[in-house]
């Protein structure tokens, strides 16, 4: 503030006393001035009388900095820092300082961005898009070559174009056979005139013609615009073709004659006399036509007759066992399997034998001529009743069927009775026992027994007998000895008295005895006993019941040094004793038997399946074998499986040259083999049939020797002949291709023939190749002076005079000279092989105008 003096307090008044008058002042608050500059000191604004403790603030356009070519600059704040005026102040401009942005911008060879991006000055320029295209056309295609610009760190704007290599194309021409087949392809620039340079076209010969390369093209050859491919053309000859008739058995009726392909089926000549076949065992034959169907000529054909047939009947009789009693008869067509229709074949029974129709003797097969069968039987052994009943008869002890002839066997417990021991049977009852014969009919048996005896034996400790005593059956010892001494025990018999005897008795001493252990074991192992007993020195082992293990057979108990305990055996060692079960596993052999040989044995436990593999049946020439259908699971005896074999039958097919001759027949393994007699054909030598021995194990073909005569066929191609063997009517065929005949530098030679015409071979015979000529042609190029250019490329013949027919020839005028087309080097003459001519120039030096 500044203070100006505006008077007293308290107001002044007259006096009165003392007085204190204070001055009192008016404030006014103080104004400065607040400048505004920019950072360089520029004024941008200045602001007067600001009252002291007021915040100035700026009005003017927010402050700039002119930005330089690496950054860019943006107002941040004044400095110092804005505050309340307290005196005059000046406030200067602070920028924020940022590095500056370019645009970058990528574009192709039609102006079309690819991408466009800011960068920092400095910053390193690339390219990441995708690679420029530019679009080909016919002639030209191109690929990516750069940027118009080199590309550098950014300094400023810039924008970088794609340029391109220009590529002249290339097209696939592709030369075909007249198969379709492709001979050779090849890459040819755009407005060049495509030429082939391979192998001589060929074209496979076909059921109608054959086929020479006429030296023309499809379509017209003409200057590469595009992929082409061109189809070598040809022209034909129309084949000929044998025709031959020949009977079922290969004799030849008619023939062969050479027909022209197509030749219609009204031009054919048929033999004179139609064809006949003899009857067979199985059929009557009549001619039923031609194989294959008579057709145009379209190859070379053997017509061969065939044969319908009538199937031959015979008469088949079924008879009884005694070949006597026709039982059916009839007629069955051969080839068939005949059956019997009549009731079930029957024979009477006898005393031994009840008879079942088991089939026929022999065979029944299919019919090849007359034939009998005889009813044959399988006999069944009759069984009787037989039954054992109890001494007094009114208890069936058992009773079931024996076979006739075989002796009955009581399977039973025997029977008891007390007091008694059974002695056999009595075929009455009360009878005396007698022995069983064999079945002849029912029959019933009687028990018989006898009183039973007992001795009452009076034992010493050692086993030495002090008295005995005879006792019957129920009845009481009379007579007990004294028991003998034994020094530190104290004896008694036992028992003490002998009564009601039902069976021997022995009576020993008891003692006062040492009692020990006895531990029986059936793991053989210590670990626990499967019975424990308490025993008395001087007294028998206890042996107990047979113990049941899974899968084994109980031998016997047996000692730690494997000797057997026995009943009986007296415990004479003062010590504990143990025992082990000796056992067996119980095994079954199953056999696979053949023709009486074992061919594998197994070793089965009992109850267990067979688990190896069972074997084949053993091969047997000419049989068939299967073995018996018996079950291998669950074994519980010895089993046998025998192999059964059947006799095979095979084929023999009798062929003539390789062709069937008559029907294929079957024949039995060993069996003789019946060829058909054959008469060869004229012009063949025949040699019989390979007719074996017996039939053997397998289809068998036996094949006429029916030779045919040979001929020699002489090849003459350009004076050097080959010599081959044909066989009558065979069409000989030139062994090395397609002949040929070089070339020379004015002439091609393609194969035009045969002289004479091939024909089928009828006697020796001498064949010259003919060839026709073709004119050569050559490739002549017209290039210009700098030899790259081609100008005109054509085929021209031998001996012509080749002309150019382009526009005329031209160089590109430099700064020295301009050049005029003179003529060509060498100077043009007539073809003899491919040629090149180049363009020459003469050469005039240029006038400039020059001014002053």
């Amino acid at each position: 503030y500044t203070y100006t003096h505006s008077g007293w307090t308290p107001a002044i008044v007259s006096v009165t006393g003392e007085a204190i008058y204070t001055a009192t002042y008016t404030a006014t608050t103080r104004t400065y001035t607040v400048t505004w500059q920019n950072e360089d000191g520029t004024e941008l604004e200045k602001d007067e009388n600001v009252e002291y403790g007021t915040t100035p603030s700026y009005d003017g356009e927010t402050p700039t900095k002119a930005s330089t070519n690496t950054h860019t600059y943006e107002f941040k704040e004044w400095a110092p820092a804005v505050s309340e005026v307290k005196g005059d102040v000046t406030y200067k401009a602070s920028y924020t300082e940022s590095v500056r942005y370019y645009t970058i911008t990528f574009e192709n060879y039609d102006g079309t961005e690819l991408k466009s991006y800011s960068l920092p000055y400095g910053d390193p320029v690339s390219y990441d898009g995708e690679t420029p295209l530019k679009e080909g056309n016919v002639q030209h295609s191109y690929t990516f070559k750069g940027w118009d610009a080199d590309i550098s760190n950014v300094t400023g704007d810039a924008t970088y174009t794609a340029v391109f290599n220009e590529i002249v194309n290339e097209y696939t021409i592709t030369w075909v056979d007249g198969d379709g087949e492709t001979l050779k392809t090849e890459q040819v620039a755009y407005g060049e005139t495509p030429v082939y340079s391979g192998e001589t076209p060929t074209k496979a010969e076909t059921q109608q013609y054959y086929y020479e390369f006429n030296n023309t093209w499809s379509p017209e050859i003409v200057s590469v615009t595009g992929d082409a491919e061109y189809t070598a053309q040809f022209s034909s000859t129309v084949k000929k073709y044998s025709v031959v008739f020949v009977d079922e058995d290969g004799t030849v009726l008619k023939g062969p004659e050479n027909y022209d392909f197509g030749t219609a089926i009204s031009e054919i000549v048929l033999p004179e006399k139609t064809p006949t076949k003899e009857a067979t065992a199985e059929f009557t034959y009549t001619f039923a036509g031609w194989t294959p169907a008579l057709s145009v000529v379209s190859d070379h054909v053997v017509y061969k007759a065939t044969y319908s047939s009538t199937v031959n009947k015979y008469t088949i009789k079924f008879v009884d066992e005694n070949g006597t009693t026709v039982l059916q008869s009839s007629e069955v067509e051969y080839g068939k399997t005949p059956s019997y229709d009549g009731e079930t074949p029957t024979k009477a029974a006898d005393a031994q034998y009840t008879y079942t129709f088991e089939g026929w003797s022999p065979v029944i097969v299919d019919v090849t001529g007359e034939a009998t069968y005889t009813a044959t039987y399988t006999a069944t052994v009759n069984e009787y009743t037989i039954e054992f009943l109890s001494e007094d008869g009114n208890t069936v002890l058992q009773s079931g069927e024996v076979a006739f002839g075989e002796p009955p066997v009581y399977s039973g417990n025997a029977p008891t009775k007390a007091g008694y021991t059974f002695k056999g049977w009595a075929d009455s009852k009360g009878g005396s026992a007698v022995e069983i014969p064999t079945v002849k009919g029912d029959a019933t048996y009687y028990a018989v027994f006898e009183i039973n005896k007992y001795t009452v034996t009076w034992l010493k400790e050692n086993g030495e007998t002090v008295a005995t005593e005879t006792v019957e059956h129920g009845k009481d010892a009379t007579k007990t000895p004294a028991v003998p001494e034994k020094l530190g025990h104290t004896g008694v018999w036992e028992p003490a008295s002998v009564t009601n005897v039902t069976a021997d008795v022995e009576v020993k001493p008891v003692y006062t005895p040492i009692t020990y252990k006895v531990y029986y074991y059936i793991n053989n192992t210590d670990t626990e006993a499967y019975k424990t007993f308490d025993v008395v020195f001087g007294t028998a082992y206890t042996i107990p019941e047979n113990p049941f293990i899974e899968g084994k057979t109980f031998k016997q108990w047996i000692d730690a040094n494997n000797n057997a305990l026995t009943e009986g055996k007296i415990h004479n060692i003062a010590e504990d004793a143990k025992f082990y079960a000796n056992c067996d596993d119980i095994f079954y052999v199953v056999r696979w038997i053949a023709d009486g040989r074992e061919v594998f044995s197994v070793s089965v436990k009992h109850g267990t399946d067979v688990t190896e593999n069972i074997p084949a049946v053993p091969e047997k020439t000419g049989h068939t074998g299967t073995w018996e259908n018996k079950s291998v699971t669950s074994i519980e005896s010895n089993l046998d499986i025998n192999a059964i074999y059947t006799v095979n039958k095979y084929e023999v097919t009798f062929t003539v040259n390789g062709v069937a001759y008559g029907e294929p027949i079957k024949v039995d393994y060993g069996a003789a083999v019946t060829a058909p007699e054959f008469t060869p054909n004229e012009g063949y030598d025949f040699s019989g049939w390979d007719v074996p021995e017996t039939m053997p194990a397998e289809d068998i073909t036996l094949d006429a020797t029916h030779t045919i005569k040979t001929f020699t066929v002489t090849w003459n191609v350009n004076g050097v002949e080959t010599a081959e063997t044909y066989d009558y009517g065979e069409p000989p065929v030139y062994p090395n291709g397609t002949p040929t005949k070089d070339a020379d530098a004015q002439y091609t030679y393609t194969f035009a023939g045969w002289d004479p015409v091939i024909d089928i071979v009828t006697g020796n015979v001498t064949y010259t190749a003919q060839f026709s000529s073709t004119v050569n042609k050559y490739t002549i190029k017209f290039v210009n002076e700098d030899g790259n250019t081609v100008l005109q490329s054509s085929e021209v013949a031998y001996g012509e005079l080749p002309a150019y027919t382009g526009e005329t020839p031209i160089k590109a005028a430099d700064t020295q000279y301009t050049y005029t087309f003179t003529g060509w080097d060498p100077e043009i003459d007539i073809v003899t092989g491919e040629a090149t001519y180049t363009a020459t120039y003469t050469a005039t030096v240029n006038k400039y105008t020059i001014k002053f």
